[in-house]
C-alpha cells in the first residue's frame, strides 16, 4: 500500500491511485482520481537526495504570479517514513530503501505532451512548439526567481556521486560520451571547460513529455525539479539532444524558429554531458 502523509493522505482518501511510468527521473509519479470527480491529480514523491520543495516553490512563484502556464501545486510535504519493523519498508520508497522522502502533489496539466508519433510525423510543428516552449521560458522575467541553478553545485554533486560509486559504464553507442573512457573523464571535462554563463529562468530539464500543447500552442509545463536561474543553452540543448535522437528532422526548424544562426557546439555539448551525470 502506498503510504501518504497527512494532509494529502486525507485529500486522496478513496482516490483512485496508479503509478505512471515513463521519463528519466529517480522520481514516482502517481495519477490520483477520486471517486465521483473528473479531477485529476499528479503525485510525485521523491528521495531527500533530491528535495521536492525548491520545485514547489518555482511552481508557486509561475502558477500565482501567471509568469507560466504550469498546474496548480496543492501540497508539498517533505519528511520521514515511518518504518515500523525491520524490513517493512513501505512501497512508496520502492527499491531505494530510503526512507524519507518529499511529496508534491499537482492539478493535472492542460493539453498532451508532443513526444507521440502524430508530432514526430510533422516536424515543422514539433520544431515550432519546441521553439514556442523556449521563448515562453525565457521570456519569464527571472530578477525574482526564488532558485538559482549553480553550475559549482551541480559540478559539486557529481563529484559526490562519483566519489560514492554512484556511475554505471557508459554506454558505447552514445555519440555524445564515446569519446570519454568513463563518468570521471567527463567530470574532469566539465570541470576544466566550464561556459561562460548568459543567465535566463530555465526549465532544467527541457525535454518533449515536459511541456503539453494543444497542437498549435504550448499550454503547459511540468517538472521544475532542475528549474531556476541558468544558462538559456541548457534548455536548447537537451532539446536538441532529444530531437536529433527521435526526429532529427526537426532540429534545423528548431534553431530557425529560436533564430540561432551559428549554433555554439560548445555549449551544446557541454550541457548534453553534464545531463549524463545526473
Amino acid at each position: 500500500m502506498l503510504y501518504l502523509p497527512k494532509p494529502i493522505s486525507d485529500f486522496l482518501s478513496a482516490a483512485d491511485i496508479e503509478p505512471v511510468s515513463g521519463g528519466m527521473s529517480a522520481a514516482d509519479v502517481y495519477r490520483c482520481r477520486k471517486p465521483g470527480e473528473d479531477a485529476v491529480f499528479y503525485l510525485k514523491t521523491e528521495t531527500w537526495r533530491k528535495p521536492v520543495a525548491d520545485e514547489h516553490l518555482l511552481y508557486r512563484w509561475l502558477y500565482e504570479g501567471k509568469r507560466l502556464p504550469v498546474p496548480e501545486p496543492l501540497f508539498c510535504l517533505e519528511e520521514e517514513i515511518p518504518v515500523c519493523r525491520a524490513g517493512d519498508i513501505p512501497e512508496a520508497v520502492g527499491s531505494r530503501k530510503d526512507a524519507r522522502r518529499g511529496y508534491l502533489l499537482l492539478r493535472e496539466a492542460r493539453g498532451e505532451i508532443p513526444c507521440t508519433g502524430k508530432y514526430y510525423a510533422d516536424p515543422a510543428r514539433l520544431a515550432g512548439l519546441a521553439a514556442e516552449g523556449i521563448r515562453l521560458l525565457q521570456q519569464v522575467d527571472a530578477d525574482n526567481c526564488p532558485v538559482r541553478v549553480s553550475l559549482d553545485d551541480k559540478l559539486k554533486s557529481a563529484q559526490e556521486r562519483l566519489r560514492r560509486g554512484g556511475y554505471r559504464e557508459l554506454n558505447p553507442l552514445v555519440p555524445y560520451t564515446k569519446d570519454f573512457k568513463d563518468h570521471a573523464e567527463i567530470f574532469d571535462f566539465l570541470v576544466r571547460n566550464q561556459p561562460e554563463i548568459e543567465p535566463v529562468f530555465i526549465h532544467g530539464d527541457y525535454c518533449l513529455d515536459n511541456f503539453f500543447t494543444d497542437g498549435e500552442h504550448v499550454t503547459a509545463f511540468i517538472d521544475f525539479g532542475n528549474g531556476g536561474v541558468g544558462d538559456g543553452y541548457q534548455d536548447i540543448a537537451l532539446c536538441v539532444r532529444e530531437l536529433t535522437q527521435d526526429c532529427p528532422e526537426a532540429v534545423t526548424e528548431f534553431y530557425r524558429s529560436l533564430g540561432i544562426r551559428e549554433v555554439d557546439e560548445e555549449k551544446l555539448r557541454y550541457y548534453i554531458l553534464l545531463d549524463e551525470m545526473f
